[in-house]
């Protein structure tokens, strides 16, 4: 296996980590973007916005574990298996999902909370999967 140069992998974990920045400011402000989508422009009726919110859960699933959030990554899968559980048409009050999935990526982002989180993130993880799972039992 070749040696890599020093120099090269430097400049390449200096990438990544500005990446990482990005990731973060990005996030929050897709964050607040959805939010607002979610909760002012009828939501349930609106296909294309639920795909515009969907596609930001599925990158946040993706980068989340990249940039040190795998919270933000589980965020971001419970997100996506509620929308494709729903085969993107949501009902009157699904909302609240992603309002509560939103609010918790974003006291992982504000609490810089990176790694697996402790028992409280944990739980919350867990308070979000039964959410859905309520959700998913509800017809409207």
């Amino acid at each position: 296996m070749p040696k890599i140069d020093p120099e090269i992998l430097a400049r390449a974990e200096e990438a990544v980590a500005a990446l990482g920045v990005d990731f973060v400011s990005e996030t929050r402000r897709g964050l607040s973007e959805n939010l607002a989508t979610v909760t002012q422009t009828g939501f349930e009726s609106n296909s294309g916005a639920i795909g515009t919110v969907f596609e930001f859960a599925h990158d946040m699933r993706g980068q989340g574990s990249t940039f040190g959030y795998p919270l933000l990554s589980a965020i971001g899968t419970s997100l996506c298996a509620f929308v494709e559980a729903r085969e993107h048409h949501l009902v009157t009050g699904d909302a609240a999902v992603f309002s509560a999935h939103f609010d918790a990526a974003a006291a992982i982002l504000t609490n810089e909370m990176t790694g697996e989180g402790d028992p409280v993130a944990q739980a919350l993880l867990k308070d979000l999967g039964d959410l859905v799972q309520n959700r998913l039992s509800t017809q409207t």
